[in-house]
C-alpha cells in the first residue's frame, strides 16, 4: 500500500528592495505555470496584500500592487491561520488545489522570540483507510510513509547530503 500525494512547498524570502521582490515574484510566477498539484508558499514576503495589514508607517497601493498582482496571477490565497500574526509579511499562501487535498490544514504562527519574524508550523493530515486492529492500522500507515519518505530523500535530497 503506497501513499501517493504530491504537493509542492516553496520557501520564500521577499527582499527589502521592491525591484528585487518584483523579480522574485516573476520567477515564482514562471514556476507556477508548471505546477498543477497542491502548492504552499511560506515565508517572509516583506510586503502586505492590503494597506490595512500594515502596522506602523502607512503603505500606498502602489507599494503593494506588484505583490497583489503576483498573488492574483498565481491563484493564491492565505492559508487558514490557527494563531494571530502581529504583522502580515509572514504568510502561508496556497493554491486552491491545496485546500482540496488538505482541507484541514492550518498555519500556526509562533511568537517571534529572538527573530524579527514569526516561525510557522503547517498542520495537515493525509488520510487513507486501513482495515484491521488499531496497532495494525498504525503500523501500516508508518510503513507507507517510510517508503515514500525514503523515495523522496533519494530523489530530491542527495545533492543536499553531498554539499
Amino acid at each position: 500500500m503506497g501513499l501517493k500525494r504530491t504537493f509542492y512547498c516553496t520557501l520564500v524570502y521577499g527582499a527589502n528592495d521592491a525591484d528585487m521582490r518584483e523579480k522574485r515574484w516573476s520567477e515564482i510566477t514562471d514556476f507556477h505555470k508548471r505546477v498543477d498539484d497542491p502548492w504552499l508558499l511560506i515565508g517572509d514576503f516583506n510586503c502586505v496584500l492590503h494597506v490595512e495589514e500594515r502596522i506602523g508607517l502607512p503603505v500606498s497601493h502602489n507599494e503593494i500592487l506588484s505583490f497583489k498582482n503576483f498573488v492574483t496571477w498565481c491563484d493564491l490565497v492565505d492559508m487558514r491561520r490557527g494563531t494571530r500574526v502581529f504583522t502580515k509579511i509572514d504568510r502561508a499562501l496556497i493554491k486552491e488545489q491545496w485546500m482540496s487535498s488538505f482541507p484541514d490544514s492550518v498555519a500556526h504562527f509562533l511568537p517571534e522570540g529572538d527573530y524579527d519574524h514569526s516561525p510557522c508550523i503547517i498542520q495537515f493530515s493525509i488520510m487513507f483507510q486501513v482495515e484491521g486492529v488499531a496497532m495494525h492500522r498504525v503500523c501500516s500507515k508508518i510503513k507507507a510513509l517510510k517508503c515514500n519518505l525514503k523515495q523522496m530523500n533519494r530523489k530530491h535530497c542527495l545533492e543536499v547530503e553531498q554539499t
